[in-house]
């Protein structure tokens, strides 16, 4: 079925610590869904050290010029991204302030349904 979104299964997996900011974080995703071309995560920076953003993309090149979120202070902030995956990961960095970082998996689009939007790029 081309085009068709995906639930993810419902698992989750804690890993309660402090990203640095400027440091990539790679999101393994195969255990959440497989052969994923894009998925739909929500994003939520919690007990930032100050003012920032984060930015999520599919670990195939650099880090992209925007964010996909800010925060200010020690707030609490979620977003929902659509974001494209490579080699069964994504990648998420914080920028400018450390802060802990929470990411759920809703669910996924199957690899054929976004390779003409990669032709595209």
């Amino acid at each position: 079925r081309h085009g068709t979104a995906r639930a993810a299964r419902p698992d989750a997996d804690v890993d309660d610590r402090l990203v640095a900011a400027g440091e990539p974080v790679r999101i393994a995703l195969d255990r959440l869904v497989s052969d994923a071309g894009a998925v739909v995560v929500n994003v939520t920076v919690a007990n930032a050290t100050g003012d920032g953003f984060f930015t999520v993309w599919d670990c195939a090149g650099p880090v992209p010029g925007t964010s996909n979120g800010n925060f200010v202070g020690v707030s609490t902030i979620a977003n929902n991204v659509l974001v494209g995956v490579d080699d069964g990961a994504i990648c998420v960095q914080l920028g400018q302030s450390p802060a802990h970082l929470i990411v759920d998996v809703f669910g996924s689009f199957p690899e054929e349904s976004t390779n003409s939007t990669r032709a595209q790029r």
